[in-house]
């Protein structure tokens, strides 16, 4: 998923990011965290999270996984 996120982020921000995996139940597949050194713009932001959920759905298709939840939170840095 990764794979699919950062070449998203190039295309629509030009900026770097970064992951970090965060504690995740045990039905999810992937928890992950995504980082930028300076705040997006709504716009942009709008764009990637659209563009990025519209890629990782495909993904999911393609891997016969079913009923996949997507969520997105803005501003949800956590400290431990």
């Amino acid at each position: 998923m990764m794979n699919i996120a950062a070449p998203a982020n190039a295309q629509i921000t030009g900026e770097n990011m970064a992951f970090n995996p965060i504690a995740r139940e045990e039905t999810d597949i992937l928890h992950l965290q995504l980082a930028w050194q300076n705040s997006l713009d709504t716009e942009k932001y709008s764009e990637f999270e659209e563009t990025l959920e519209s890629r990782l759905k495909v993904a999911f298709k393609m891997s016969d996984i079913k009923d996949a939840t997507i969520t997105f939170k803005v501003n949800s840095y956590q400290t431990n």
